[in-house]
């Protein structure tokens, strides 16, 4: 048992260090449809792999979720498993991409099965762990399944 409980100590610790050793951020913005459910994101570095997924939508409420990365090229991709986007038909959806060192990217007439938002990540301090930012929200970091989540 406690064996086991330095374990998985050690293996926190380290992740937590890996994800707090990237030198960027960014902040993702998500104002769903009415239909949140079907609503979902990932983000993609240049080698095609997901290093950020987005959390699950139940209700039209405007969501902000910050990750650690580091810096470089990215592409976010935003799916509606219904196809019919975020836009005008059941509720004014739009999503954006920001953080505090020049990244402000919003679209606002997605109106398909997904769309691809390419951006890139200049070295970005992140706002200190539970310290308000000016934006007004607080970093607070999660470890689930061996990663390292910023809400």
């Amino acid at each position: 048992m406690i064996r086991k409980l330095l374990v998985t100590t050690v293996l926190t610790l380290l992740t937590l260090s890996n994800a707090l050793s990237q030198d960027s951020w960014v902040k993702v913005l998500m104002q769903p449809d009415q239909y949140a459910g079907e609503t979902s994101w990932e983000i993609y570095n240049t080698d095609g792999d997901v290093v950020a997924i987005s959390p699950a939508y139940y209700s039209n409420t405007y969501q902000e979720d910050i990750f650690l990365l580091d810096s470089g090229d990215y592409n976010l991709v935003v799916y509606d498993s219904y196809g019919d986007g975020i836009c005008c038909g059941y509720g004014a959806g739009w999503f954006g991409l920001t953080n505090m060192c020049g990244l402000d990217q919003y679209v606002y007439d997605f109106a398909s099965l997904s769309a691809t938002v390419f951006f890139t990540l200049d070295p970005c301090e992140a706002p200190i762990e539970g310290e308000l930012d000016k934006w007004g929200f607080t970093i607070k970091p999660t470890i689930c399944d061996n990663e390292v989540i910023i809400r």
